[in-house]
């Protein structure tokens, strides 16, 4: 008999996280950030939730944010002049290497990206999406690098805020993180997401991790392995690992806080009836 699970589930299989305290973010669409634990974590707050995992007595708690990828491919074409930056080339081409210029530093001139909040359940909405705090007396300043990067930051941070609500539930933070999906693909994500956590972030060799995940329960299946740590231990690999940089986690501490800040101050517009949220639960 050969079983599979869900998406996340899946994912976290595909690139390894199958042990207690492991950490990992999935990247696609929407942004998974999860711990691995040996028991169901119910947060009082109601703010992440808690599955189980696909592989026995593993339990999963999430972080979700919201339609980053879906942002990320909506921004692109919008800033490309219309055109799609193509499903491969993806997020590569909007920021090529080696032509970052001045966004190539933590906080994007300034501007400030306003999209998925931080996961809350008990009240699930998002502000409207928005670049805010452009400077037009410096152009150079508020251009396509500055909103991309702002855009990225965004994600990041979103993700920031899941990691220390899972670290408040669970004692301990990540020691590394692995990080998969198309958002892996680039080469300025995973960095950035390495200097705002403040730890190693690891890109698995295959990044669509829940079809791979998958493949990995028809192996099991298949009687290829017997167990699942054993066809993790055989079949996920490593492709790069991307190091923080201690200066740019320093300067990332004071752009995450003022980020939470504003985003709080823009959800009171939002709440007011003035915009309308990226998304919303019923009932909020």
């Amino acid at each position: 008999m050969i079983a599979g699970g869900a998406d996340t589930q899946l994912a976290l299989l595909g690139t390894g996280n199958i042990r207690r305290g492991d950490w990992a973010l999935v990247g696609g669409t929407f942004w998974q950030t999860a711990v691995i634990w040996d028991q169901p974590l119910i947060d009082p707050k109601f703010r992440p939730r808690t599955l189980c995992h696909v592989t026995p007595d593993r339990w999963m708690t999430e972080g979700i944010a919201f339609l980053v990828g879906q942002q990320a491919r909506v921004q692109g074409w919008t800033l490309q002049g219309g055109s799609s930056p193509g499903r491969t080339a993806g997020y590569r081409s909007l920021l090529p290497d080696g032509k970052v210029g001045r966004a190539g530093a933590p906080g994007a001139d300034g501007v400030i990206g306003l999209f998925s909040a931080v996961h809350n359940s008990k009240f699930w909405k998002h502000a409207a999406p928005s670049f805010v705090n452009f400077d037009i007396c410096s152009p150079g300043k508020s251009g396509k690098p500055q909103c991309i990067r702002a855009l990225w930051e965004s994600a990041v941070y979103a993700s920031y805020g899941h990691v220390e609500v899972l670290q408040e539930l669970t004692g301990t933070g990540p020691k590394q993180l692995m990080f998969c999906g198309g958002a892996s693909k680039g080469f300025l994500w995973p960095q950035i997401l390495a200097d705002v956590i403040g730890v190693p972030v690891r890109v698995p060799v295959v990044k669509e991790a829940t079809a791979f995940g998958c493949a990995m329960c028809v192996g099991l299946g298949a009687g290829l392995c017997k167990t699942f740590a054993e066809i993790v231990e055989r079949w996920v690999k490593v492709e790069k690992e991307f190091h923080p940089n201690e200066d740019a986690h320093f300067e990332y501490q004071k752009h995450y806080e003022r980020w939470r800040k504003v985003y709080a101050e823009f959800m009171k517009i939002v709440n007011q009836g003035l915009l309308t949220p990226m998304w919303r639960a019923p009932g909020t």
